[in-house]
């Protein structure tokens, strides 16, 4: 299965903990492990990556660190930002697994947040 690094954006540990935490049957459980766990280690490369990003265009102090307002970074060229942001999120990759066969009648109920994390990964 190939997803784009733009999905890494819409998980969180919280939404795939509450996810993690319905009753599944046995196969859907140890498959929805599986592919949490490979975005887990594949997410860490993408972040790294993106903060790399965010420290090359942001504004620095005098002592050279980010200059941080309201938890996010100054970016001194917003535009060039943007399209390399754009560029990376729109990076495809493999992670070597398929997507998963799941009957939503016989699976836990999922809130509109949870289906929006499991949908690339769900095959319909």
């Amino acid at each position: 299965m190939k997803i784009k690094n733009k999905v890494f954006e819409t998980l969180t540990a919280n939404k795939t903990q509450s996810i993690m935490s319905k009753e599944f049957t046995a196969t859907t459980s140890f498959q929805l492990a599986r592919i949490f766990s490979k975005l887990e280690s594949e997410s860490k490369i993408y972040f790294s990556e993106k903060q790399k990003l965010a420290n090359k265009y942001a504004i620095k102090d005098n002592d050279g660190k980010p200059v941080i307002k309201d938890g996010n970074y100054t970016i001194s060229n917003v535009d060039e930002f943007s399209k390399e942001l754009n560029e990376l999120l729109e990076i495809e990759i493999e992670l070597g697994i398929e997507k998963i066969k799941m009957n939503l009648e016989n699976e836990p109920n999922f809130t509109v947040e949870e289906m929006i994390v499991l949908m690339p990964f769900i095959e319909e």
